[in-house]
């Protein structure tokens, strides 16, 4: 019992770990909680019957109970591997490569049960000594490594939707398994591996679980700042930059424009049209001011903060103005109403305050009030 407790603290107590964890963790997404569960199965599974392979070992003659237990071993052991790999997948995207990728795992059951029948990969001489085998032996560490390398492999070759942080705490978690591995060979200590395997999956399940968390947070702020129906930056955000720009002192332009008659556009055609045309012009906004954030204020009423530019722009903003007119009229999709905007700009030297506000919508006011169609720059006078 006693070497029973020292061979197997580390993956006894990393077990314990990884069930608390799981157990007590109610926010980790299912996907990924099933794949730690099976590899959880799987490692008290490996090491339940590496225990017991040790101990006929120690027998002095060969029983097939012996095989059944090296060969249950060897079937868990990549088997793990390929759930990590799932760890690392995109589901969603990949599943049938998923199910494609267990073809390697049939292959390497069919050569840990091939000691019952033949030497190709393994055998137990009478006195019960283990031998390689004639064609394949080492397979089960061949499969192993196969998956180890598929990790790393989809974490590089994907790392355009991962961050270099994410692909280095996978190649990590993989390194950790490698060099349990060859210590093991190397050094004929028991159950190295095994604990490498642990220790690499408690690494993987504390990462995934701040991912997941700074993940959702940054959804919630995505969705705090943006409006929901075109997707640029909403009021809150709108509150949150005036703010920032007020202790800029940095001269910046202020463009309020809304759509022209828009309450008679969706009393007569319906706020479906309406969604799509306030969507058509969130769109034309930020392609033409894509260097400025561009926000929606409400119903069709929309801002754009044009930081670092003076009243010398002022002519290249009213023709972007123009141009978005122009767009609107050319660019209508079928059966939608011909719409215009109106807008009015003023400019500061000294960053955001009230007053850059409420000049830009006084120039509004008198776009609204002649020709509409177009944008009226600010004159104080």
């Amino acid at each position: 019992m006693k070497n029973f407790v020292y061979n197997n603290f580390i993956s006894i107590v990393g077990l314990i770990m990884l069930l608390v964890f799981l157990l007590t963790d109610k926010t980790y997404k299912k996907k990924h909680r099933d794949l730690f569960i099976n590899v959880i199965i799987l490692v008290a599974l490996e090491l339940l019957f590496a225990n017991i392979d040790d101990y006929l070992a120690q027998l002095d003659h060969f029983t097939y109970w012996r095989t059944f237990t090296s060969a249950m071993g060897y079937t868990i052991r990549p088997m793990i591997g390929y759930f990590i790999l799932g760890l690392t997948l995109n589901l969603r995207k990949e599943k049938k490569l998923f199910h494609y990728l267990a073809i390697p795992l049939a292959i390497n059951t069919l050569c840990s049960f091939s000691g019952f029948f033949c030497d190709w990969c393994y055998t137990f001489s009478s006195t019960n000594d283990w031998a390689p085998g004639t064609i394949f032996p080492y397979f089960s560490y061949f499969f192993i490594s196969l998956y180890l390398v598929l990790i790393v492999v989809d974490v590089i070759f994907n790392s355009n939707r991962r961050s270099g942080f994410f692909i280095l705490i996978t190649v990590l978690g993989v390194l950790i398994i490698v060099l349990g591995m060859l210590f093991e060979n190397i050094y004929g200590i028991f159950g190295v591996s095994r604990n490498s395997i642990i220790i690499s999956v408690i690494f993987f399940y504390v990462f995934y679980q701040n991912r997941e968390f700074f993940r959702d947070k940054d959804a919630i702020q995505y969705l705090a700042r943006h409006d929901g129906l075109t997707g640029i930056y909403n009021r809150y955000a709108f509150d949150v930059f005036s703010e920032e720009l007020k202790s800029s002192k940095k001269p910046m332009g202020f463009l309020i424009l809304d759509i022209d008659n828009f309450k008679k556009i969706n009393d007569k055609y319906g706020h479906v049209v309406g969604d799509v045309i306030l969507k058509r012009v969130a769109v034309l906004l930020e392609k033409t001011f894509e260097q400025y954030k561009v926000i929606r204020l409400g119903g069709d009423e929309f801002v754009v903060l044009l930081e670092n530019q003076t009243i010398d722009s002022a002519n290249d903003i009213i023709s972007t103005i123009g141009y978005i007119n122009k767009e609107l009229v050319s660019g209508d999709i079928a059966k939608m109403p011909t719409v215009s905007v109106s807008a009015g700009l003023s400019f500061s030297e000294e960053g955001f305050d009230d007053n850059l506000y409420e000049n830009a919508d006084s120039a509004l006011y008198d776009r609204k009030n002649t020709t509409r169609r177009g944008c009226t720059l600010y004159n104080p006078n």
